[in-house]
């Protein structure tokens, strides 16, 4: 069920990248994510092709049955994990299978990742115009504060004791 779940939520995830890209201006595909999504795809599709087999190796419950009694549901289990685990000449591995999707599974946590560091440095960014601008407005407010200051003083000045101030 995981690997069925992975593999639609590529498909959607992909659907989603190109019809973003088609529909909205300034949108870049990132090849890397999409190349890796495309082969999770085809990674879940085998998965799903190996466990739909209906081709058993039988060799396990062949031996086991002459020694004890297996039930039908058992022997369909047991053939089915065993041709998984120890597959046949020329059907796909599920070893492999499992240890490509646990690559691509860190793979996608390292990008997810990669982008969590990227918005933590916009943040950080963010944070230091922002004091910076406050410093701009505090350094030039002060200046402008003090010439309304020196202003006012001297139109009350001016208005107080005209003939003195010249």
């Amino acid at each position: 069920m995981v690997i069925i779940l992975n593999t639609i939520g590529c498909v959607a995830s992909l659907i989603q990248k190109f019809l973003i890209y088609r529909n909205k201006n300034n949108v870049a595909l990132n090849i890397n994510q999409i190349s890796l999504e495309l082969t999770c795809v085809v990674t879940g599709i085998l998965i799903i092709q190996l466990y739909q087999n209906t081709k058993f190796n039988t060799l396990l419950t062949d031996t086991c049955s002459k020694v004890m009694e297996i039930s039908e549901a058992d022997t369909q289990i047991i053939d089915k994990v065993y041709t998984m685990r120890n597959p046949r000449e020329g059907e796909a591995n599920f070893k492999i299978l499992m240890s490509v999707v646990i690559v691509q599974s860190s793979l996608m946590s390292i990008m997810m990742l990669q982008r969590t560091q990227y918005l933590g440095e916009l943040i950080m960014m963010l944070s230091q115009m922002m004091s910076e601008l406050t410093k701009f407005f505090a350094t030039f407010g002060l200046i402008i504060g003090l010439f309304l200051l020196i202003g006012r003083l001297m139109s009350t000045e001016i208005k107080n004791e005209p003939a003195t101030f010249f």
